[in-house]
């Protein structure tokens, strides 16, 4: 999350479903009926422990992730068929999801290298929460979004694991108490902004509300993807614990 300290992480994120977003309801952290309120999840949850050498104090989602594009709709998950969508590096959720689609030539990129490629057209398509779109100034870049929940971005604040074992035990534990609350408080933040950034930037683009048969065509994919990644990116046993909480 740009501008605090809840880092951004690739984490295993709940399985998608496609269900459309109410301009009124809040982030969610499972998908699910609109203003449900989130089940806390453990660590193994969300993915496991942090990349080694780096500790996880606390965990929150940073938004839902919505479809935006620059010049057509996205509808059913065909139209990113020949388009330029956006991958984040070593992302292998969303390249699942492109993978399931099929014909889709992604375009591996890091954040900041997005926003250049929206102004020359080499990139014409993001998946990524409201929030961050406004962040990243990409919304200028961009003029159509889908009303559809792909799922939540995940983050963490995140500690050298070395220098938290060199903490004495009193105060390892007032780091890590402190950083569950801080999380919480990120949390609520995110999800605050990232429903005003939601509205926002429906008031501004043309939004595409999707058919039941189309919503019905992202879930199949949705649960593609998810089989896919069960395959050996993550384990099933994981990829069943997220479907059961979605």
């Amino acid at each position: 999350m740009h501008g605090r300290r809840c880092r951004l992480e690739r984490r295993p994120r709940q399985a998608p479903q496609a269900r459309a977003r109410p301009a009124d309801a809040g982030p969610v952290h499972h998908l699910g009926e609109a203003r449900r309120r989130p089940r806390r999840v453990g660590r193994g949850a969300r993915g496991g422990a942090p990349q080694p050498g780096a500790a996880a104090v606390g965990w929150c989602d940073v938004g839902m992730v919505s479809i935006f594009s620059r010049g057509f709709p996205v509808r059913p998950a065909t139209s990113l068929k020949g388009r330029k969508p956006w991958l984040l590096r070593d992302d292998p959720i969303v390249k699942a999801l492109y993978q399931s689609i099929g014909g889709v030539t992604a375009v591996p990129l890091s954040a900041p290298e997005v926003l250049p490629r929206l102004d020359t057209s080499a990139v014409n398509a993001v998946l990524q929460s409201p929030l961050a779109v406004e962040q990243l100034q990409w919304a200028s870049k961009l003029d159509t979004i889908t009303d559809l929940a792909v799922g939540p971005r995940v983050g963490a604040i995140v500690l050298s694991q070395k220098r938290l074992d060199a903490l004495p035990a009193d105060l390892r534990a007032i780091v890590l108490d402190t950083g569950k609350i801080a999380a919480n408080a990120l949390q609520t933040r995110a999800r605050q902004e990232d429903t005003a950034a939601l509205a926002r930037l429906k008031g501004m683009m043309t939004v595409v509300s999707l058919t039941a048969d189309e919503r019905g065509f992202w879930n199949a994919r949705f649960k593609q993807t998810r089989q896919i990644l069960a395959q050996g990116t993550f384990s099933p046993e994981l990829v069943a614990r997220l479907e059961s909480m979605a």
